[in-house]
């Protein structure tokens, strides 16, 4: 398996992958499934694939995307000259799923991140997934929590 940018003519591909994400969600984080919006995610594969903060990485077997991996460039509000890279969403399909494909994905982005000086890495994708917390230990990722609160 390799990761790389998705190609523009890969995008169809990508949406249908995001559709596998949506309905693991259905098991796993009923409430985001719910407020699944298939324009909001065709808006965010564009904005990611496009801008020079973002990237969109797919994991291929051959020709068919079986993951993928969002993030961004993103300044600390205190200090615009201290710039951290973000990962804000890993999927592999379950079919798909392992210690390497996870590694190979976050590799390409630490590479990405690495281009521009980029020497810290958050992880904003983890929720209460224990098998992706283990998978980021592994890479050398401490965990962090977040809170949070519905108003």
């Amino acid at each position: 398996m390799i990761a790389r940018s998705m190609h523009p003519q890969e995008f169809d591909l990508t949406i249908n992958l995001l559709e596998y994400y949506r309905d693991e969600l259905q098991d796993t984080d009923a409430r985001t499934a719910e407020q699944w919006d298939t324009n909001s995610v065709i808006a965010t594969v564009r904005k990611y694939a496009a801008h020079t903060n973002t990237c969109w990485f797919n994991l291929y077997e051959g020709q068919r995307p079986v993951g993928c991996l969002s993030g961004c460039f993103v300044s600390c509000p205190w200090n615009k000259d201290l710039v951290n890279a973000n990962i804000d969403l890993v999927f592999v399909m379950k079919s798909h799923r392992s210690y390497e494909a996870v590694n190979t994905l976050v590799t390409k982005f630490e590479e990405w991140a690495k281009q521009v000086d980029i020497n810290k890495i958050t992880i904003t994708d983890t929720g209460f997934d224990r098998e992706l917390i283990e998978y980021y230990s592994h890479l050398g990722y401490a965990q962090d929590q977040w809170m949070t609160k519905e108003i």
